[in-house]
């Protein structure tokens, strides 16, 4: 029966992987496992840690050591190859044995890089727990430290090693430095002070259940992290409060801080000012108008100084219907007032546009000349701007 059970779970495995392959390829991201060996510079590391067998998340494992199973395995680890395959038949037999009381006893050997996993030896293994939802595999880790540079990434991640050194949790993630001593303080943990297994699994617990919270509020995909939303969350309401709500409960609990969660989607901090700049000396001598209105561009300015009144109309009357012709500027008819152009031109109209002319000495004439020039001085140049009147 487990064996039949194993082919079934294979074969919806190879779909999804299939699936999730030709997502990736639509999207334009890379469909297959990462490969440690051509993504790192061996000459970058500073030296190796040996962290023994520990259960680490499988969400976290994203790739292999070796090139050899780059093409045997999708991205999220679910299968490739066809069932007829020696590849589906070992897989098959795993996947048989964690059905059975027996299980998946053995830890899988694997390299930490930057809080990422690349599998060694026990592909199988992950693609069939993976499977079936997984949330931890054992493992036994060795860690690929970086040298200290000024990336930040690889100055958080310093940072998560010390915050590791003392919680031996690889679930928790931030992006920006200073997260994981605002975590501990946050949490009222001692400086320095390591946790004890039943404060690890009890954190633990907490944070899988946040994060699944999260997840499901997050339907923006905000680049944000469930650790740094805890943070967030954690300015309202205390770690044991989580314990005594409800599923429901707690995602109104991070509905109602939402807003802030929202926020650490831009990478740099936001500067709100409450008080108004004071004004320099040559602002207060300009004056509130001048500062509003500023002079035109000297481009501008030359049509302003320079122009005349249109001709056929008295000083300071509007012509609200400015037509273009080729070779003139609007007018109320064109070259012979009657709206012909030479040539035959278009006889277009703008509702919405009014032209005040200007007095002989260059100067604005009241009620927005100003702006009504601008205007002008752009349908000009761009006469494709004009609406036909209708």
């Amino acid at each position: 029966m487990n064996r039949s059970e194993a082919f079934q779970q294979y074969q919806k495995s190879y779909r999804a992987g299939q699936k999730y392959c030709r997502a990736c390829m639509i999207s334009g991201s890379y469909p297959y496992i990462r490969v440690l060996d051509e993504i790192l510079d061996e000459s970058t590391l500073i030296g190796r840690m040996d962290l023994g067998v520990m259960e680490i998340p499988t969400e976290l494992i994203i790739g292999t050591k070796h090139a050899e199973r780059r093409l045997a395995f999708a991205a999220n680890y679910m299968p490739l190859l066809p069932s007829d395959t020696e590849f589906a038949a070992k897989w098959i037999s795993l996947c048989a044995a964690h059905l059975s009381e027996e299980g998946i006893n053995d830890p899988i050997s694997c390299y930490e890089y930057m809080g990422e996993f690349y599998v060694q030896e026990g592909h199988k293994r992950v693609s069939v727990l993976r499977s079936y939802g997984a949330a931890g595999v054992s493992a036994r880790v060795v860690r690929l430290v970086p040298a200290y540079s000024d990336d930040v990434r690889v100055r958080v991640y310093y940072e998560f090693m010390d915050f590791f050194a003392l919680t031996r949790l690889y679930s928790v993630d931030f992006r920006r430095q200073g997260g994981y001593a605002k975590l501990l303080e946050a949490l009222g943990c001692e400086p320095g002070r390591t946790w004890t297994d039943s404060e690890r699994q009890s954190f633990a617990a907490s944070f899988m259940r946040f994060g699944e919270a999260f997840r499901k509020l997050n339907r923006e995909k905000l680049p944000v992290t469930a650790a740094e939303a805890l943070l967030v969350w954690l300015r309202v309401y205390k770690m044991p409060d989580m314990k005594a709500m409800m599923m429901p409960d707690l995602v109104k609990s991070i509905e109602s801080v939402w807003a802030d969660i929202r926020l650490l989607e831009s990478d740099e901090p936001i500067a709100v000012e409450t008080e108004p700049p004071e004004p320099t000396d040559e602002a207060a001598r300009r004056g509130l108008l001048t500062r509003i209105i500023e002079p035109l561009p000297s481009h501008v300015d030359h049509h302003a100084r320079h122009g005349a009144p249109v001709p056929g109309k008295p000083a300071g009357r509007r012509d609200n219907r400015p037509v273009l012709r080729p070779g003139a500027g609007p007018g109320p008819g064109g070259a012979d007032g009657k709206g012909r152009g030479g040539g035959g031109g278009r006889h277009l109209r703008h509702r919405a546009a009014a032209h005040r002319p200007l007095p002989e000495n260059g100067r604005a004439a009241p009620g927005g000349a100003r702006a009504q020039l601008l205007a002008l001085h752009a349908l000009r140049q761009h006469p494709h701007l004009l609406l036909p009147h209708i």
